[in-house]
């Protein structure tokens, strides 16, 4: 498999996901809630569990259980910093390795179909494609997880 064709491979499974995540009309809707695990080997325990970084502003995430486990931590590891210094070094580093090179173009790596329904999730967000243009596959699957998560609120991805 070309390298192309895994960075679609990528993207596509992210459009799947959420498409998949998608809660279908008319099913009974269950609270959304982080994934928790609890792994005990001797005396040691770890929790671990699933967290989504970009979720929209006021998201309650927490749960009873999650912060049970916290409280019963000697320390608690974010798996991400989310302080001034780490958004620095994120910005950095799509600077760096997030846009494609010159006379490339995320329409020519992707197929016509991949395009279309990248473009349609941005555009139902409020976006427009052709900003994202210069855009990795991986760094357009971000945008598109984030404009399927905040809707018509990404100001900051103009």
């Amino acid at each position: 498999m070309t390298a192309a064709q895994q960075l679609r491979t990528r993207l596509a499974g992210v459009l799947c996901a959420c498409l998949i995540s998608a809660p279908a009309a008319g099913l009974a809707q269950v609270a959304p809630h982080p994934a928790l695990w609890r792994v005990a080997r001797g005396p040691a325990t770890i929790y671990l569990f699933g967290s989504l970084h970009v979720l929209p502003a006021g998201y309650s995430w927490s749960t009873p259980e999650i912060d049970a486990a916290k409280a019963a931590s000697e320390m608690f590891i974010f798996e991400v910093p989310v302080d001034e210094a780490a958004l620095k070094d994120e910005r950095q580093f799509i600077v760096e390795n997030g846009l494609l090179g010159r006379g490339q173009s995320l329409r020519g790596v992707l197929s016509a179909n991949e395009f279309q329904t990248y473009s349609a999730v941005l555009k139902r967000a409020g976006l427009k494609p052709q900003q994202f243009e210069r855009y990795r596959p991986w760094l357009a699957a971000v945008v598109v997880g984030l404009a399927y998560l905040h809707g018509g609120n990404l100001d900051s991805l103009r």
